[in-house]
């Protein structure tokens, strides 16, 4: 074998070392960068369901500062029926004072953005749901024969979402939890 032959295989062979190493750097570096991701993914997500439960706080809040809901309760006993009011009833109060309508309105428009805001994510729903959970059920459930009624007269998908979020509730409160058998029999 030559000099040149020699030199030649030997920088070959360099050649295939240095490049193994950078194969091998490379890859560690393609790891790093995909955990680097990973992670700052999962503090993006934590960040989101911060500001998600940031966002169901100020939206309770404003419930809380809906000053009407008072004269609801005093008007229609809207937090202790068990039954809904019924429509002439509403409808009668609602002649009386028209301001109550708009009242009602705020407040069912109020809980249906509420449901809006869990389905799509802007809120969290347990947030919401300890929170108001039962006053919701309460609130839907007495205006159930005027949400029907608006609902009848060309407004069909009025209140759907507070609809649902408050039935979804009532299954989750009234289904039974199976455990599984022991044993074999």
């Amino acid at each position: 074998m030559t000099t040149f032959e020699i030199l030649t295989s030997t920088f070959s062979a360099v050649t295939i070392i240095f490049l193994a190493a950078g194969l091998i750097l490379t890859i560690k570096q393609l790891t790093k960068i995909s955990d680097q991701i990973k992670q700052g993914s999962l503090i993006h997500s934590q960040n989101h369901k911060w500001n998600r439960m940031i966002a169901s706080q100020e939206a309770l809040f404003n419930y809380s500062s809906l000053s009407e809901t008072q004269e609801l309760i005093k008007e229609f006993n809207i937090l202790n029926r068990k039954e809904p009011i019924p429509l002439s009833e509403i409808q009668i109060k609602f002649d009386q004072k028209p301001e109550l309508q708009n009242y009602s309105h705020k407040l069912l428009n109020l809980y249906e953005g509420l449901a809006r805001g869990i389905h799509h994510g802007v809120y969290e729903e347990q947030i919401i749901k300890d929170a108001r959970k039962t006053v919701m059920k309460k609130i839907f459930n007495s205006y159930r024969s005027y949400i029907e009624h608006r609902r009848s007269d060309n407004h069909k998908s009025a209140w759907t979402e507070f609809e649902s979020i408050v039935n979804k509730w009532h299954y989750e409160d009234s289904s039974t939890e199976f455990k599984e058998k022991t044993g074999n029999i």
